[in-house]
C-alpha cells in the first residue's frame, strides 16, 4: 500500500480562494493546451503526406473526441467522489473510489476497442467520406481504439490527481506525451531512422504509444507515493457496485451531453458544408479564435471542480459557493477581453488566415457575434465544472444537451426560413451560447447542488 501522509500537503480549503484558484488552474490551462495539440501535430505531418491522409485523420477526430466524451463517465464520476473524500479528510475512501473507477475504466476500454473495431467503417459511412478517406481512417481510427486501455488509464489517473488538488503532475505528464509525441509522429509517418513508413498509421501509433508512456508515468507516481492516496492499483477482491453506480450517476449526464454536442456539430458543419467551401473555412477559423477562451475556460473549471468537491467535503458549502463564482468572474472578465479584441481586430485575424474574400466577409459576421458572447461560454464552461465537483450533474445536462440540439432549428430558422443564410448559424450558435451561460448561473444561484450527496 502507498504510505504517503495526506494531511502534510496543500489544505485547499483553506487560505485565499484567489489564490487557490490560480494555482490550481495554471497548470490545468497548460495542460488543456497541449492535449489540444495532439491533434494539431498529426494534421502537420499528415498534410505533408497528401490531403487524403489530412481528411482521414481530421474526420476521425469527431470519433475520438466522442470516445473522450465516454471516458467522462469514469472521470468524472471519480473527481467527484475523490475531492469530496479528500475535503472530509476520507482518503481511503478516497484511494478507493479512485481503484474502483481505474478498473471500472479498464472494463470500459475493453468495450470501446471491440465496438471500435467493428463500428469504424460505419462511422465514415455516416459522415459520408470519399472511399480513400474512409480507407486511410478506418487504419487510423481502428489503432486509436485498439489504444483506449491507455486513454483510460491516463484519463483516469489524471483526474484523480485533479481531484486531490495536484493539477501540476498532469502538466508534466502532458508535456512529456506531447514531447514525444512530436518526436515519433515523423518518425512514424515518413519512416526515418530506419522505422518502416507507416504513414496514416503511425500517426496514430506515435499518438497511443504517447498515451501509453504518459499511463505508465502516472502508475510510477502513485507507486513512489505522489498521489497524496493511500491508493492500491491491484484489481479490487470486490467491486463495490453501489461506489460503481454512484459514479456512473454523476458521469454519465456529462458524457451523454458532450456526445450529442459532438453529434451536433457534426450535422451543423453539413450545414454550413451546403453554403459552400467558404463557408467551412469561415467556420473553421472561427472555432480555432475561440480556441483560446475554450483552454482557459477549461482549465479553471477543473479548479472550480476541486474547489467546490474538497470545500463542500470539509463542510463548507459558502466556500464552495464562493470558490466558483470567483473562478467564473476571472474567466468571465479574461473571456470578454478576448472577446472584445477579436471583434476589434476581426478583419486583421481574418486577413491572417484567409485569402477567399467572400470566406472573410463571412468570418468577419461571425466574429462579431462570437466576440461578443465569449463571457457566456466562459461561465457555462466553469460552472458545468463546478456542478461536476459538486456531483450536481444532471439537471445542468438537462440544460447543456437542449441548448445543443437547438442550435440545428435556430439555423434552419434564422438562415432558410428568415432568409438570413449562413449568418442564420453564426445566430444558432451565440444564441444558445447565451442561453446556456444565462440558465447555468440561475440554476446554480439556486444552491441546490450544495445538498447533493456522492
Amino acid at each position: 500500500m502507498n504510505t504517503v501522509t495526506p494531511t502534510l500537503h496543500r489544505d485547499w480549503t483553506q487560505g485565499p480562494i484567489l489564490r487557490n484558484v490560480f494555482e490550481l488552474a495554471w497548470p490545468s490551462v497548460l495542460s488543456m493546451t497541449l492535449m489540444t495539440a495532439f491533434a494539431i501535430i498529426n494534421a502537420f505531418f499528415l498534410g505533408r503526406l497528401g490531403t487524403v491522409p489530412l481528411a482521414a485523420a481530421i474526420s476521425a477526430i469527431f470519433v475520438v473526441w466522442m470516445t473522450q466524451s465516454v471516458v467522462q463517465i469514469v472521470t468524472s464520476g471519480a473527481t467527484a467522489v475523490v475531492a469530496r473524500s479528500v475535503g472530509e479528510g476520507e482518503y481511503v475512501r478516497a484511494a478507493e473510489a479512485a481503484r474502483q473507477a481505474l478498473w471500472w475504466g479498464l472494463g470500459l476500454a475493453a468495450l470501446l476497442t471491440a465496438a471500435g473495431h467493428f463500428a469504424t467503417p460505419l462511422a465514415f459511412d455516416i459522415m459520408g467520406t470519399d472511399p480513400d478517406v474512409t480507407r486511410e481512417g478506418t487504419i487510423y481510427l481502428r489503432i486509436m481504439f485498439y489504444g483506449s486501455v491507455f486513454l483510460v488509464i491516463k484519463e483516469t489517473l489524471g483526474a484523480v490527481f485533479q481531484a486531490t488538488g495536484d493539477t501540476r503532475t498532469t502538466l508534466y505528464v502532458n508535456l512529456l506525451a506531447i514531447g514525444l509525441n512530436i518526436i515519433l509522429d515523423p518518425i512514424l509517418i515518413f519512416g526515418l531512422f530506419g522505422f518502416p513508413r507507416l504513414e496514416t498509421a503511425g500517426a496514430a501509433l506515435g499518438t497511443i504509444t504517447a498515451y501509453a508512456v504518459a499511463s505508465l508515468v502516472y502508475v510510477v507516481r502513485v507507486k513512489q507515493g505522489r498521489l497524496r492516496l493511500p491508493l492500491r492499483l491491484s484489481r479490487p477482491k470486490q467491486f463495490d457496485v453501489d461506489l460503481a453506480w454512484r459514479m456512473f450517476k454523476i458521469g454519465f449526464p456529462l458524457s451523454f451531453a458532450d456526445i450529442i454536442f459532438c453529434t451536433v456539430y457534426i450535422f451543423l458543419n453539413q450545414v454550413v458544408a451546403g453554403y459552400g467551401a467558404f463557408a467551412i473555412a469561415a467556420l473553421g477559423i472561427g472555432n480555432r479564435m475561440e480556441s483560446v477562451n475554450y483552454m482557459v475556460s477549461h482549465g479553471f473549471g477543473i479548479a472550480a471542480a476541486t474547489l467546490v468537491g474538497q470545500n463542500l467535503g470539509a463542510g463548507k458549502p459558502d466556500r464552495a459557493e464562493k470558490s466558483a463564482w470567483y473562478t467564473t468572474l476571472v474567466v468571465m472578465g479574461f473571456t470578454g477581453v478576448v472577446g472584445i479584441l477579436v471583434v476589434i481586430f476581426r478583419s486583421e485575424l481574418a486577413s491572417v488566415f484567409l485569402t477567399d474574400p467572400q470566406a472573410r466577409v463571412a468570418l468577419d459576421s461571425y466574429l462579431i457575434l462570437l466576440g461578443s458572447t465569449q463571457i457566456f461560454m466562459g461561465a457555462e464552461i466553469v460552472l458545468y465544472f463546478a456542478f461536476t465537483g459538486a456531483g450536481y450533474t444532471l439537471w445542468p445536462s438537462l440544460i447543456s444537451i437542449p441548448g445543443a440540439i437547438l442550435r440545428i432549428p435556430i439555423a434552419y430558422v434564422i438562415g432558410q426560413v428568415l432568409g438570413f443564410g449562413l449568418v442564420g448559424v453564426w445566430w444558432a450558435i451565440t444564441i444558445t451560447m447565451v442561453l446556456k451561460g444565462v440558465a447555468l448561473c440561475g440554476m446554480f444561484r439556486l444552491n441546490r447542488w450544495k445538498h447533493q450527496t456522492v
